[in-house]
């Protein structure tokens, strides 16, 4: 199943997303340039392989994330490797908190942290 782009420059948007995504594969782009989105997000990303660009411009977006990304391996065509991180390109409005959690889940990813969100592992618990 495929929800690439599935939302792409919907600048309004701010609905609440409920979906069985367990089968989904795909999720790159998904919130791409949704500009008002805001909503808490509850996935089964557990077979999810491409999460690139996910977020990116979703300006507005500050809520906490726990996505399983142990499957994600769309990084090798991306210059870099680092597509996957790009995901939270440009979300100025993500708290201190959210920006620690999701340093503290991905902290051991060498990419994650070579592409500069190193600083947002600060103080994971041991």
């Amino acid at each position: 199943t495929n929800m690439k782009y599935m939302f792409d420059r919907a600048s309004a948007f701010n609905q609440p997303v409920s979906f069985d995504t367990s089968s989904v594969t795909s999720m790159q782009g998904m919130f791409y340039i949704t500009s008002s989105f805001n909503q808490p997000l509850s996935f089964n990303s557990s077979k999810v392989t491409n999460m690139e660009s996910m977020f990116t411009l979703a300006t507005a977006f500050n809520q906490p994330l726990s996505f399983d990304v142990s499957g994600v391996t769309n990084v090798e065509s991306c210059p870099n490797k680092l597509c996957m991180f790009n995901m939270f390109g440009v979300t100025n409005s993500l708290s201190a908190a959210n920006k620690r959690l999701i340093g503290c889940a991905w902290a051991s990813s060498t990419a994650f942290n070579t592409a500069g969100y190193s600083s947002w592992a600060n103080s994971c618990p041991a």
